[in-house]
Formats: structure tokens, sequence, C-alpha cells
């Protein structure tokens, strides 16, 4: 004979460890259509009628108004700490979390409890943010900008989710800084001892990628390009590199510097003899273990050796391309 399923009340959860959890939503007082959630998580080995009564306590202690004294909420800056402490998160990556959280979020957040905090204010922050500036005036780039805004987003997020409260962040509008704010732009573009030093640093800790770097500081080409260029597209005779991989499919000639010309050179000297991983002979360049170069591995090449050139801004494959177009 088949075993009879129990039927749970309303309210109570079957958790996969067999264990329960209970919940009571009520109103929000003067709120038209919002409840709140309060729930109880009851040890492993609970019962049935154990979790009955428990929902039973936990509806007459949330009627009664029994929340937790003033001194016992959290703030946005309380909860902002606890949360990270427990990302998981390389130690770069934590340095920058904290640095847009103690000098752009919680000035302005971290003081709001977290059950008082709401869209309003949420909205208000975001556009206190786009109007921010450095203190020698200029202004911070879209993407950095976007990044706290990514930041306090998740956090919020995350918060409302463990507390069953509504998602502040919904239906916000994230910052948007003004097109036209051109004399107030990060500075995107590098001098040449900076030039000078990424090459350098290039040769030193990622000297596989040595030339493509070069090459790409030298002549201003898209990583895209690059990455598609072949050896019948290089006249070392005449120092030229043809270029018919740009956006517009239109065909293109860049001069090569001498020194460019020579590293070219000697770089093909080795592919020939077999030292640089080669994945097809026609072709530029290639991986460290020989398969087609890409984008992706050649910006992470460049902002590493940027960060070890101690280069003082944040360095792309198309901030080399407007350093030469500039």
């Amino acid at each position: 004979m088949a075993k009879q399923k129990v039927r749970v009340p309303k309210g109570i959860k079957v958790m996969p460890d067999g264990g329960y959890e209970v919940r009571v939503s009520l109103k929000v007082p003067g709120q038209r259509g919002r409840r709140k959630d309060h729930r109880r998580r009851l040890p492993k080995g609970a019962t049935l009628a154990e979790a009955v009564v428990a929902q039973e306590e936990l509806q007459a202690t949330v009627t009664a108004g029994l929340a937790p004294a003033r001194n016992d909420r959290l703030t946005v800056e309380d909860y902002a700490v606890g949360w990270l402490a427990v990302r998981r998160i390389r130690a770069n990556t934590l340095t920058r979390y904290t640095s847009a959280m103690v000098g752009h979020i919680l000035p302005a957040l971290g003081a709001y409890y977290l059950d008082e905090l709401t869209r309003s204010h949420v909205e208000a922050w975001c556009r206190q943010i786009e109007r921010v500036r450095r203190p020698d005036g200029s202004g911070y780039a879209q993407e950095t900008v976007d990044g706290w805004w990514k930041i306090a987003k998740t956090m919020l997020k995350d918060a409302a989710a463990e507390y069953s409260m509504p998602d502040p962040t919904l239906r916000v509008t994230g910052p948007r800084r003004h097109r036209n704010e051109g004399r107030h732009r990060e500075r995107r573009t590098l001098v040449g001892d900076e030039l000078s030093a990424l090459i350098e640093s290039a040769r030193e800790h990622a000297p596989h990628y040595h030339v493509a770097v070069a090459l790409l500081c030298s002549t201003g080409m898209r990583s895209s390009e690059l990455c598609r260029v072949r050896w019948r597209d290089i006249d070392l005779d005449n120092g030229a590199v043809t270029v018919d991989t740009t956006k517009t499919d239109a065909e293109r000639v860049a001069p090569l510097l001498p020194w460019m010309v020579e590293l070219l050179r000697e770089h093909r000297r080795r592919q020939l003899g077999g030292t640089v991983p080669s994945f097809d002979d026609g072709m530029l360049f290639s991986s460290t273990i020989g398969m087609p170069l890409q984008r992706a591995t050649l910006r992470n090449v460049i902002i590493r050796c940027a960060k070890k050139a101690a280069v003082d801004q944040h360095v792309s494959p198309h901030v080399l391309r407007r350093t030469l177009n500039t």
C-alpha cells in the first residue's frame, strides 16, 4: 500500500535536509498592498507539530510588534562591512570594492537603516554621483561610475534577498554622465614615456606578446585587426602594414617605424626557428600555446603590463589607438 503524503499547512516549508522553515506574511501598515514576510528556520530533526507551534509563536510575536530595538537594526554601512567580509573575490577586486564603498557609496547611503532605504534614496544617490568630480575638477569616465553602481546594486539586492525586504534598486535608472562633458573626461591617452614604459614592461613581463604590444603602440591598430594580420600584410622593405579588416571593411596602410621593422624581422626569425609557437605560418601572432591570438588575451596582457609599468590610468588597446590618433 502506497504511503500517504502528509499535507503541510500553508506557511510551512519542508527543507531539503528534512527540517522545516515557517513563514508569516503580514501587511505593512500605511503602505497599501505591501506585505512583509517573517521567517524562522527550525533545527534539523524538528517535527511537523513543532513547526506548527513555531509558526503560531512567530505569528504572535510579529503581530504584537515585538520588532528589534532600534540599536539592533542594521544600517547600510553595517551590512556593507559584513557583505565585503564574506565576498569570495580576489584581493585587488576587494580593494576596488572597498574603495568604491568608502569613497562614493557609504558617505551617501551608509547611515540609512536597511529597512528604511527606499528607491528614492537610491535614485537620489545615482543623480548625485552623476555630478561628482575629482579634486582637480575633472570628471570620472562612465565605466568608472558604472562600476560604483554595480557594486551598490549587487550589495542592496543581496540585502533585500537576505532580509526578505523590497529591493530598493528595482527599476532604478543607473547613473549616466552627460555626453558633452568632454573637458571633464578622464585622461585616456598616454604620453611618450608611458608608451615606452609599456613596451619595455611587455618585453620583461610578457615576452611572447612583446612585439604585438609594440605594434599596437606604434601603429594604433585595433586589437581585432592585429589578431588577424598575416605576414603577407607586412612589407618590411618599405616599412608598412596593410590592414583590411577595419570596421568599414576599407583597406588602409599604416607605416612602420624603423625600430618596429627590426622587431618584426627578429620575430620572424624566431618564428621560423621554432622558438615562437605558431598556429599558422602565415599568421603574424599566436597565443603561447600556438593557437590564434584572441582580443581578450591581448587586452589582459596590456592591462597587466601597464600596471607593472606603473602607468597611472586604465590602459586598453583602445587607449593605445586613441593615443596614436591624437
